[in-house]
């Protein structure tokens, strides 16, 4: 769907507007299609441009496919609002019950966030997971639809904040994870505390030796060095790190 912005375009002809939005599909499109990591070929993502906006809708793979077609799309639509609505192909069906059930004994279950109130929406309704005295570090409101886990609430830094994400995601069932978790006090984010998120992640998956891993992130780029034992072990090692929220591409140099 391409549409016409007047905010944009100014006086510009209309024929001239869709011109150069067509010219931003074509680009959009080769830029999806140049990076394999997408899948483009096989699960084509859908593009609406109007009200400069990009929207990108679909089914795909992988997070990594997710979070690299965004990345592509940015790169080209200088200008643009990209707004990612794109799901991940589960890996098992679930229900969206299953699913909250899941993420809720996730969240339950994490020491990080033992200190942390949690509620859930069920059936329309507001139900505490686990209550705490006094104000608390924090708390979380889970809700699932169609897949999609939506988490909000407050938490004591990025680091936590994106540990809920990636607990979140580790549910075979879910297919995006809108995490709207705020950080309470304020707190600057930046390349440390990605790295720190994926230690975390790293450290919380017991089928990794996450200390013979380095690891360095610079602007959303995230490098993985190290030696790990065998090809599944290095595999995950990446999967884990395309979970944590703040990652644009992952190069994965660790060795076997």
């Amino acid at each position: 769907m391409l549409e016409c912005n007047d905010q944009r375009s100014g006086n510009a002809p209309m024929e001239e507007c869709m011109a150069d939005e067509s010219d931003l599909l074509t680009r959009i499109h080769y830029q999806l299609g140049a990076e394999e990591r997408i899948g483009f070929a096989t699960d084509p993502i859908r593009v609406e441009i109007g009200d400069n906006t990009v929207r990108l809708q679909g089914e795909v793979p992988t997070v990594a496919a997710k979070r690299l077609a965004r990345r592509r799309t940015q790169a080209v639509a200088d200008g643009y609002e990209v707004v990612d609505e794109l799901v991940v192909i589960p890996a098992k069906d679930m229900t969206d019950d299953e699913i909250r059930d899941a993420v809720a004994h996730a969240l339950l279950q994490e020491s990080a966030l033992a200190e942390c109130r949690l509620y859930q929406m069920a059936r329309s309704q507001k139900q505490t997971l686990r209550d705490v005295p006094g104000s608390g570090p924090g708390q979380i409101l889970l809700q699932v639809a169609d897949g999609v886990v939506e988490l909000s609430g407050r938490l004591s830094s990025h680091e936590h904040r994106r540990l809920a994400g990636v607990l979140a995601w580790w549910v075979p069932g879910t297919r995006d994870v809108r995490n709207a978790i705020e950080v309470d006090p304020p707190e600057r984010d930046s390349d440390a505390q990605l790295t720190d998120a994926i230690r975390l992640a790293l450290e919380k998956d017991p089928f990794i030796t996450s200390d013979q891993v380095k690891i360095f992130s610079e602007r959303g780029i995230v490098r993985l060095q190290g030696m790990l034992g065998s090809d599944a072990e290095r595999e995950m090692a990446e999967a884990d790190t395309w979970f944590v929220e703040g990652v644009d591409d992952v190069v994965n140099q660790i060795r076997c």
